[in-house]
């Protein structure tokens, strides 16, 4: 409950309903990887860029049990380390076995579609960024895709509106 008011006041949008791997007779899925509990500071190429992020994994998590996600965005001029520290995910996410993703932007922003940032201006795509991350994530353990949200403060609540499903 609490984290369903804490996502509805900082702006959430259902991501990804249709996102998670295929799988075929002659590719079977491989064995999700593990990450550590606790948060991890993680990297990924997207769109020929180096993209950081934190991960924080519950406690005693089955890393082959469904999981329920939730990208947490910095504002502009924030990074997901100072997102960690201040939006206060962590603890209600290891009581009740989410994973948290706290993602940094380009130049503490993100392009969210305004055109107004530095992320914007830089032509970086962010909605690429969050496919990109969502299937790593995704190749290192169960995610329930009905579980699956965005939301932050100022550009990062932009961002999450952009990623949403459109109306």
């Amino acid at each position: 409950m609490i984290l369903h008011q804490l996502v509805l006041i900082l702006g959430v949008a259902l991501l990804f309903t249709g996102c998670g791997s295929s799988s075929s007779s002659n590719n079977p899925e491989p064995a999700p990887l593990v990450l550590p509990e606790g948060t991890s500071s993680q990297s990924l190429v997207s769109d020929g860029r180096t993209r950081t992020f934190r991960v924080r994994i519950p406690p005693g998590h089955n890393s082959l049990s469904p999981v329920g996600v939730v990208y947490v965005l910095h504002g502009r001029f924030g990074t997901g380390a100072n997102t960690e520290t201040t939006y206060g995910f962590n603890t209600f996410a290891d009581g009740q076995a989410w994973v948290v993703v706290y993602p940094d932007g380009v130049d503490e922003s993100w392009a969210d579609g305004r055109g107004t940032t530095p992320a914007d201006s830089a032509g970086v795509n962010d909605v690429v960024f969050f496919d990109d991350l969502h299937r790593l994530l995704g190749e290192r353990f169960a995610i329930d895709p009905l579980r699956v949200y965005a939301c932050g403060m100022s550009n990062g609540a932009l961002m999450s509106q952009r990623l949403g499903p459109s109306a």
